[in-house]
């Protein structure tokens, strides 16, 4: 993978510091990015310029931080989650859920990925389930040693044949229970 220190933001009016906040949660995001924003067409490069064009303002300057239910992880024409949603549901256990909704091209077999970044770690975990659009639930295990961190979860789907995608939903901002 590519390290993004080099890439050009396309907004000039980005200050250093949060072209470096931003760069460096893209490289974390990496992998999330060349799935929600990949194009058979597109070089990797191609891929994670057309990632940082659509989230040319999730910098907060009143927070110095970026705005996580800004950012998209994802960009198609899919139709989204419809009632997406995150729950812990125990210590060690955390339900994403939505409702099946087939809209334009979704279908049943969309397969749903979920994008779950731990700021305070600056680590981001992206699962690629065998969940299915028709499911309408994925579970997702916390990783030991999260107690109080602050993380945000994205939720999007890709087509079974990998060459259709939905914007991605950003479920909430949480403090890890575990």
């Amino acid at each position: 993978m590519k390290n993004l220190e080099k890439t050009a933001l396309s907004n000039p009016q980005t200050n250093e510091a949060e072209t470096v906040r931003i760069n460096d949660f893209f490289n974390q995001i990496q992998d999330a990015i060349l799935i929600g924003f990949g194009d058979r067409n597109l070089s990797e490069n191609e891929v994670v310029q057309s990632a940082i064009n659509a989230n040319a303002d999730i910098f907060d300057a009143s927070k110095n931080d970026i705005d996580y239910a800004k950012v998209k992880v994802s960009k198609g024409n899919l139709h989204m989650a419809a009632n997406a949603r995150m729950r812990y549901i125990s210590l060690v256990r955390l339900t994403i859920s939505w409702k099946n909704s087939i809209v334009g091209k979704a279908k049943d077999t969309d397969i749903a990925h979920l994008v779950y970044y731990n700021v305070s770690k600056n680590t981001v975990t992206v699962e690629n389930t065998a969940a299915r659009r028709i499911n309408g639930i994925i579970d997702f295990k916390v990783a030991k040693g999260t107690m109080g961190d602050e993380v945000h979860c994205w939720l999007f789907f890709v087509s079974e044949d990998g060459k259709l995608r939905s914007e991605s939903s950003y479920l909430m901002s949480r403090r890890s229970v575990y």
